[in-house]
């Protein structure tokens, strides 16, 4: 997920939101998870970027994607500028019914260059972002992982804006922020790194 989704929530624990298969749909699950202890935080933060990567209690067990499904550096060569893409968010904490599952939205790549990740760590995506999408998966809309699963090329980690500041007085000034639609994301190549770190 985004350092800032974590480092933000107040407290020692959150709660993590799945779900399991049941006859004519799914149950939701609440599971309460340490994110920090006495003060001290739980997770690996990425020194360079606003990413982040929380371990799980041994207690709690979960179907996730696997490894594979977390495009690396080389894989994004097959990615280009216009490529289709998908994100799993929850804008402004809004779930898409009461399983919990997050909304499915899409827009297309619009930066160029997108490799190599280092020099250009962060890519930007044409499709309106708001608070609550930080940590979605960026996934391609075509391309697959080595285990035939959803290729996730990156974590959205915030949205552009433009700022108009108006001067309505020697003593008043308004800051208007106006989105532009663009959502910014970070390669998943970088939580790659961080997961090794581990």
């Amino acid at each position: 997920t985004a350092d800032h989704v974590l480092s933000k929530m107040l407290g020692d624990g959150c709660t993590l939101v799945s779900r399991t298969a049941v006859a004519g749909g799914y149950q939701r699950e609440e599971i309460r998870i340490p994110i920090r202890s006495e003060g001290r935080m739980l997770w690996k933060k990425h020194p360079h970027f606003d990413l982040a990567v929380l371990p799980l209690p041994k207690s709690v067990t979960v179907n996730s994607l696997p490894l594979a499904s977390l495009a690396t550096a080389d894989q994004m060569t097959d990615v280009h500028p216009g490529d289709n893409v998908r994100i799993a968010v929850f804008p402004e904490r809004s779930e898409a019914n009461g399983a919990g599952f997050p909304l499915l939205r899409h827009g297309s790549l619009a930066s160029y260059p997108l490799i190599p990740v280092h020099p250009h760590p962060r890519f930007l995506i044409d499709t309106t972002s708001w608070s609550g999408d930080s940590g979605g998966p960026v996934m391609h809309h075509s391309l697959r992982s080595a285990e035939d699963g959803p290729l996730i090329i990156g974590v959205v980690t915030g949205m552009r804006s433009i700022t108009d500041t108006t001067k309505e007085s020697r003593f008043v000034e308004r800051r208007t922020h106006y989105p532009l639609g663009i959502t910014e994301a970070l390669h998943a190549a970088f939580a790659h790194e961080l997961i090794d770190q581990l």
